[in-house]
């Protein structure tokens, strides 16, 4: 991916799209935006196979949105983060049945996550470079996300409405909490 993203930006600057001073930049990101793609496609296509393709795309919606926000666990290589991504999703696909025979466990556990979530806000990734003003704000975007999809979560709980796709988004703001609460565990960000 490395490869790829270098060559992607050089051509950039070769045809006066970035300037050069900015290539780094551009490599990155663009590295970023292949190994997310290459990431997803793989996550769907298992999905697919596995028959749970609506019910991850419920499950990665309220993932990727709250993460946008909240940010969480971040792997120091990418390969890694491409595993951990992968794996953290097919055991959605495990957990969630099993967490469904045990509804009040799950309910409570996705409760526990929410108010986690909403106490911690975000957990202020130290590579953003935030600002006490950005990251404020981040906070309570963060929060008013978890609020919304957690209302929605447990009001599609509550009326057994789209019972197994709810499951799965719940478990995506169950995961986040996971996320946030490992990040904070291991860097003590605040």
């Amino acid at each position: 991916m490395e490869f790829v993203s270098a060559h992607l930006a050089k051509r950039m600057v070769f045809y006066n799209i970035i300037d050069e001073d900015d290539v780094e930049y551009y490599r990155y990101s663009i590295q970023l935006f292949i190994e997310f793609v290459i990431a997803i496609s793989m996550i769907l296509i298992l999905a697919a196979i596995l028959s749970v393709f609506v019910e991850t795309v419920s499950f990665l919606t309220a993932f990727l949105i709250i993460r946008r926000y909240s940010d969480g666990y971040h792997c120091k290589l990418s390969i890694s983060c491409f595993i951990l991504s992968v794996l953290c999703t097919l055991s959605v696909v495990i957990a969630v049945p099993y967490l469904n025979y045990n509804r009040a466990v799950y309910c409570i556990a996705i409760l526990i996550s929410v108010i986690f979530l909403l106490v911690v806000g975000n957990c202020n990734n130290p590579d953003a470079n935030l600002t006490e003003e950005e990251l404020s704000n981040l906070k309570n975007r963060s929060r008013i996300i978890v609020v919304l999809f957690s209302l929605t979560a447990f009001t599609l709980i509550g009326f057994h409405i789209l019972d197994r796709i709810n499951e799965y988004f719940a478990a995506g703001i169950l995961y986040n909490g996971i996320s946030v609460c490992f990040a904070k565990l291991k860097t003590g960000r605040r």
